[in-house]
Parts: C-alpha cells; sequence; structure tokens
C-alpha cells in the first residue's frame, strides 16, 4: 500500500500546529490562522516555499508543519522572520518552485470510495482495539440499506403521484369535451326555438285554415328535435357529473400522495441522510488515520 499523506486545509492545520507545540514545550500555545497565512504568503513571494493548492486553497501537509513548527520555535528564540526565512531551504525539502494546481480528486491520497472499501474489506481483520470503528462499519451499511429501502418506497409514492395526474389530465381532457358538447347542443336547441316561433308567426289564419288534415298529421308526427336534444344533454350532464366525482376522488388521493412524500423526504433527510453523512465522514476519518498510521510504520 501507498504511503498517506494527509493533508489540512488552514483551520486544521493551525490547530495541528499548537498541538505540535504544545506537546513539544508542554505549555498551551497559541497562534492564529492569520499569522500562519502570512507566514507562507512571504515564503511564496520569497520563492522559497510553496504550498499545494486546490481552487487557490492550500492543502498543507506534514513538511508544512515542519517548517511552520520550526519558524515557531525560531520567533521563541527572537530570531526575525527575514533571517528563519533565509535559512529554511537548508533544513528542509521545501518546495522551490510553485505546484501544478492539482484537481480536488489529484490531491486526496485515497478517493473516498476507496477508503470505504478499504474499512470493509478489513472489518473482519481488524484486532481489538478497533472494535468500536467495526460498529460504526457496521452502523454505516445498516443506514444505507435503511435510507436505500426508504428511498424506494418515495420513489414509489411519486411513481403513484405521477400515474394519478396522468389520469387527472385524461378526464379534464373528457369533461372538457362534454362541455363544448353540451354548449353546442345548447346552441342548437335555442336556434330550433327561434325557428318553431318564426314558423309559427308565419303561419297566419288562411294557411290553417285551407291546410287539409294530412296537413295536420304531417305536423304532429314530426320530430321534436328540442326534446331529443333536452335527451342529449341530460346525458351529458349526467356523465359530467360522474367525471367531476371521479376527478375529485382522485385529487384527493394526489394530495394524501403529496403528503406522504412530504413527511417521507423529512424523515429521509433527518433520520437517514444526514446521519448516514455524519456516519461516512466520520469513517473517512479513521479511515485516514489507520491508512497514515499503516503508511509511518512502513517508513
Amino acid at each position: 500500500m501507498e504511503k498517506f499523506t494527509k493533508k489540512w486545509l488552514l483551520s486544521e492545520f493551525s490547530k495541528e500546529l499548537r498541538t505540535r507545540l504544545s506537546l513539544i514545550t508542554g505549555n498551551e500555545e497559541k497562534v492564529h490562522y492569520n499569522t500562519v497565512t502570512n507566514w507562507f504568503n512571504s515564503l511564496e513571494s520569497q520563492n522559497i516555499h510553496y504550498v499545494p493548492k486546490i481552487e487557490d486553497i492550500r492543502q498543507f501537509d506534514e513538511l508544512d508543519l515542519k517548517i511552520a513548527l520550526f519558524i515557531m520555535e525560531m520567533r521563541k528564540e527572537n530570531w526575525q522572520l527575514d533571517a528563519i526565512f533565509k535559512i529554511i531551504p537548508s533544513k528542509f525539502d521545501v518546495r522551490s518552485q510553485e505546484p501544478r494546481v492539482m484537481t480536488e480528486e489529484e490531491t486526496k491520497p485515497y478517493r473516498e470510495g476507496d477508503l470505504l472499501e478499504y474499512l470493509y474489506q478489513n472489518l473482519n481483520q481488524m484486532g481489538e482495539r478497533n472494535k468500536t470503528q467495526n460498529v460504526g462499519i457496521l452502523n454505516y451499511l445498516e443506514l444505507n440499506n435503511k435510507r436505500s429501502t426508504k428511498l424506494t418506497e418515495l420513489q414509489n409514492l411519486q411513481l403513484g403521484k405521477k400515474d394519478l395526474q396522468i389520469d387527472l389530465t385524461r378526464l379534464e381532457n373528457k369533461l372538457e369535451n362534454i362541455d363544448l358538447r353540451k354548449e353546442y347542443l345548447e346552441i342548437l336547441s335555442l336556434k330550433q326555438k327561434s325557428e318553431n316561433v318564426g314558423r309559427t308567426k308565419n303561419k297566419g289564419f288562411f294557411a290553417k285554415l285551407f291546410s287539409g288534415p294530412d296537413s295536420d298529421q304531417e305536423e304532429e308526427t314530426k320530430p321534436d328535435v328540442t326534446t331529443e336534444q333536452s335527451d342529449k344533454l341530460s346525458k351529458l350532464d349526467e356523465q359530467q357529473n360522474h367525471l367531476e366525482t371521479e376527478m375529485a376522488r382522485i385529487k384527493k388521493e394526489i394530495e394524501d400522495k403529496e403528503k406522504q412524500i412530504s413527511v417521507l423526504s423529512k424523515d429521509i433527510e433527518s433520520h437517514y441522510s444526514q446521519p448516514l453523512i455524519k456516519a461516512k465522514e466520520k469513517l473517512l476519518i479513521e479511515a485516514q488515520e489507520e491508512l497514515f498510521e499503516k503508511g509511518e510504520s512502513d517508513l
């Protein structure tokens, strides 16, 4: 296995620097991250030493830590910073030119998936001291499995809601067609009534006087178009009522699905997603420490 190189961002690097110096001196030491930033800004501006960066964010390692410790120790002996900077290249294997800015993936000694895979592979091989780590891995796996089950349940609810929305759209289209048909029949009915009134007015006394019995019979047997249209309208009203009832039921089911989706989404986020992120972060830290210890022991 390759040697694992531990990395720190500025705030964590400053904390590690204080911890290391306190162990050396036996006293509680303080150093502000702005002070650390100024040191390495000066080293870079003087082309003495560079720190690798990801998107202009420094990624400090053990070499940078040793240099910072050296600066602090020399400052305690009242050395001027310029004088300290000048002797640093003779004390350390400095990075004398600015390294290529690498991507975040390139600068990770081990990708996140590799770290977790390392833990899984070693789950049954860890010693007594790593029992708590075993529990952490099992906890992560259990959370991940439960979250997957809940996500499947959530997906089924969302698919069910989508199917209901499709059914609702189909019924809305049917209802729209019924409205158009009703509107047409109502216009046709009004037109028929208007024509009937016109014919009655134009039919004078003499027309009735000279009309024979066959004419009256023909008038009586003529189909009542208005009644026929009224029957069609009644049937359309029944269909409309049925569709509206069905649409109301589907809308209620959609509302119920939305509530279930909302509750389940919050449950997944609070009880599984967030704890899973924390569990994974803890595992990654433990994996880094484990790999770092192995890398140090191989030296």
